[in-house]
């Protein structure tokens, strides 16, 4: 554990993203933070908590950085109430370039309480032009006492100007044992088959994975195995392509876990099977794309279905 990491934060040296945050905790530390700060990464990754987290702690006026109800100091008492604490991007209201302007015209005041004043702005790829523009004026000549960080999973759409005033921190996706850990009661009452396509379909996020096991939680397709209807009557089949085909989180879990179904046919079946297996996956991922693109996700499923 690096001496930069402040005991309060130390608890949560579990989380992979400890080692992108930790320079940021390092330069607060030190005084020597950087003004902007511009957070990158997929939705739903852990983002928004942690800058929550930095935050308080930047806040903290006792300079052991928690921010609980341990902390006796006046700044860590406010908790989510802080007047030094502003989030944006709650609603879509808060990303237009008037609810902008009012807050780079505050930010030019000094803090209520706390020797600095943090900004989040959730999703800031949101901000219309005529906000981004209005924000690049105050990145330009930032007010001194005032961080802000920027949290997006879409940064090509902020301005170039805009993203080359900030310090970049860049997060990965969770790992699949630690959405294990994170979501091990939630995922408890699926098989492990499911278990992994829940996963698989998250690909790294946890709102992602939620909302997939919420979803799986009032669908029997997420708990029984896919495999034998590759075998079944026809008939069964196109039964089941409604099922399939009900949402996108459907059509996505169904694709991922039929696909492996597939990728043990190709390991274990003759050359001929193989190659079979082979061609169907790829008619799987067509599939996806199109019904990504709002094609008929039953009609696809029936025809994909079909040339099994």
């Amino acid at each position: 554990m690096t001496s930069a990491v402040p005991p309060s934060i130390q608890p949560l040296a579990y989380s992979p993203h400890l080692k992108a945050v930790t320079p940021v905790l390092s330069a607060l530390k030190s005084g020597r933070q950087h003004h902007a700060n511009l957070w990158s990464g997929p939705e739903g990754i852990g983002k928004y908590l942690w800058a929550r987290k930095i935050a308080r702690y930047a806040l903290c006026m006792s300079g052991d950085g928690i921010f609980d109800d341990r902390c006796p100091c006046v700044s860590c008492q406010q908790g989510d109430q802080h007047p030094d604490l502003v989030v944006l991007g709650n609603e879509p209201e808060s990303l237009k370039v008037d609810r902008v302007r009012q807050l780079l015209a505050a930010c030019a005041l000094k803090p209520m309480i706390s020797a600095r004043r943090v900004v989040i702005i959730r999703d800031v790829h949101l901000l219309t032009p005529q906000a981004q523009n209005a924000f690049l004026k105050t990145l330009e000549e930032p007010p001194g006492q005032t961080i802000f960080i920027l949290l997006t999973h879409q940064e090509r759409k902020l301005l170039q100007t805009i993203r080359s005033r900030c310090q970049h921190v860049r997060f990965s996706p969770l790992d699949a044992a630690s959405l294990r850990t994170i979501f091990h009661e939630l995922l408890a009452p699926f098989d492990d088959a499911a278990k992994q396509s829940l996963l698989d379909a998250a690909a790294g996020s946890g709102a992602q994975l939620q909302r997939l096991i919420e979803a799986g939680e009032e669908d029997e397709l997420f708990k029984k195995p896919l495999g034998p209807l590759l075998k079944a009557p026809i008939r069964d089949r196109l039964a089941a392509a409604e099922t399939l085909a009900e949402s996108q989180q459907t059509t996505q879990i169904a694709a991922i876990r039929l696909a492996a179904q597939l990728a043990e046919w190709a390991r274990t079946g003759q050359p001929h099977q193989t190659k079979r297996a082979i061609a169907l996956f790829d008619e799987l991922n067509e599939l996806v794309l199109r019904a990504e693109g709002n094609g008929n996700r039953r009609l696809l499923w029936e025809k994909w279905l079909l040339s099994v």
